[in-house]
């Protein structure tokens, strides 16, 4: 599952913004809807996609999933559940496993193609299902991961904003492709 806040410019952009992405589980943002796809270890794609237009204001967005391709997430926005619509299904194994990197605000081709339009902050992967209450929980705390009852669910969190790395950019300004951002509690980079 995935937690975090996000202030897009643009969600009618055709091309597919990255919002997170790792090899196999992608999610982004596309001609207004939020699209989470994943793909199993041979090479099947499943996808699915919620409605979402909001721009330049802050969503708390999370993606409750089980990590099993043949099961539908549940998409929330500011702790309310989204109608979810499958595209596709063809995976039905386990999830390919090709974790070594975390991307960011884009894809994997370190280019300028599926570069996000906005601002992310408090990025979690979490290894739970979650509840409608945990759901909520997690959005009165304003999305702080550390901050909440099932913490060591947590795989990895970046507050983003807070870290060396970035202070040297003005916000607003882009991030330079490849730059690593160190996750707040040290389990990837």
């Amino acid at each position: 599952s995935f937690s975090f806040w996000i202030n897009v410019t643009s969600t009618s952009l055709g091309t597919s913004q990255t919002i997170i992405g790792h090899g196999s589980v992608y999610l982004q943002i596309k001609s207004n809807t939020i699209e989470f796809f994943v793909k199993d270890e041979d090479l099947n794609n499943s996808e699915w996609s919620t409605t979402y237009t909001s721009t330049n204001k802050w969503d708390f967005i999370v993606v409750s999933w089980n990590g099993m391709p043949t099961t539908n997430p549940i998409i929330y926005i500011n702790g309310i559940s989204q109608t979810v619509t499958k595209i596709t299904s063809a995976a039905t194994n386990p999830v390919r496993n090709l974790q070594t990197k975390v991307y960011l605000f884009d894809g994997v081709a370190g280019g300028s193609d599926y570069e996000l339009q906005g601002s992310l902050t408090d990025m979690a992967v979490w290894t739970t299902e979650f509840t409608p209450t945990q759901v909520s929980e997690l959005y009165n705390a304003d999305g702080k991961a550390l901050g909440v009852s099932f913490y060591s669910s947590l795989i990895d969190y970046w507050r983003l904003g807070t870290e060396n790395v970035l202070s040297a950019i003005a916000v607003g300004d882009a991030i330079p492709n490849g730059t690593v951002i160190p996750s707040d509690i040290g389990k990837n980079a």
